[in-house]
């Protein structure tokens, strides 16, 4: 009678966890309709009240034959135990189920965090290269290439973001595009050293990467700053770069570049001068 009363407890436990996390569902009606209508107190009643009946069924059967109310109280007992242990399957399903969950959970919020960090890392290094861009310590294409070496040590990718803005353009010239930009938002508050400082970044991105600037690398220029003249690219004639870099230029700008039979200083820069529409 202690074992039966116990394992219907459990019984009782086991389907409270479950239902609670809603991994099953009341298979018997009337328990379920009690559970609904009166709650947990009421399925519980309704628990015990069953337990009572098979054990007062139990001891008037004893009364008169103690071995069939032994055989009916093993009957309930095994049936109750196979509740019970269907109901730990269920439990044991759920735990494993939430476990994978939370440890999909645990590894995504440590994949974010890493970027996170990766990108922090990124930004940092970008705002350093862009101070010494603007201070004269180190050239245009030196930071470039400075910034493409720290890539593979912080294993963070902007590229993406970069296509996105200017297209057509190899690794090293997009991480110069997005150095210039962001030398223009640290020179924001001096408008006077950015209109300074934007011709030699145009000349030196020009006879580096043989491309003019697209418009994203001069939004926080301003916008006078931003209108290149013929010295910008080479002086008063027609630089090596116009006279030997059009195959260059037509390999990392996306539209064809091709030359005419006289190749004039002023068809040079408007092949180079970037679009009203990009300032």
């Amino acid at each position: 009678m202690v074992v039966f009363a116990t394992v219907s407890a459990a019984d009782l436990i086991l389907t409270w966890v479950l239902l609670n996390e809603a991994a099953a569902m009341e298979a018997n009606p009337l328990a379920s309709k009690i559970l609904a209508r009166f709650g947990w107190w009421g399925l519980g009643l309704f628990k015990a009240g069953g337990v009572a009946v098979v054990l007062a069924l139990v001891f008037a059967i004893s009364r008169k034959s103690r071995p069939a109310a032994r055989r009916l109280l093993l009957f309930a007992c095994s049936i109750v135990v196979l509740v019970v242990a269907y109901s730990s399957c269920l439990f044991a399903q759920v735990e494993a189920a939430s476990n994978r969950v939370l440890t999909k959970q645990n590894e995504r919020r440590a994949d974010i965090s890493q970027k996170r960090k990766n990108a922090q890392m990124y930004f940092g290094k970008l705002d350093q290269l862009s101070r010494e861009i603007v201070v004269g310590k180190v050239t245009l294409s030196t930071a470039a290439r400075e910034l493409a070496r720290y890539l593979g040590e912080v294993r963070h990718d902007p590229l993406p973001y970069l296509r996105t803005v200017a297209h057509g353009f190899d690794l090293e010239s997009l991480l110069a595009i997005h150095l210039v930009h962001h030398a223009g938002f640290q020179l924001l508050e001096a408008p006077e050293s950015a209109r300074h400082l934007l011709p030699k970044l145009q000349s030196e991105f020009a006879s580096a990467f043989y491309c003019p600037l697209p418009g994203f690398a001069l939004s926080y220029f301003p916008r006078k700053a931003s209108s290149q003249s013929p010295r910008e690219f080479g002086g008063g004639k027609c630089s090596g770069t116009c006279q030997h870099g059009l195959d260059r230029m037509a390999l990392r700008c996306k539209e064809p570049l091709t030359p005419p039979a006289c190749l004039t200083e002023t068809s040079a820069i408007q092949r180079l001068a970037p679009p009203d529409s990009e300032l």
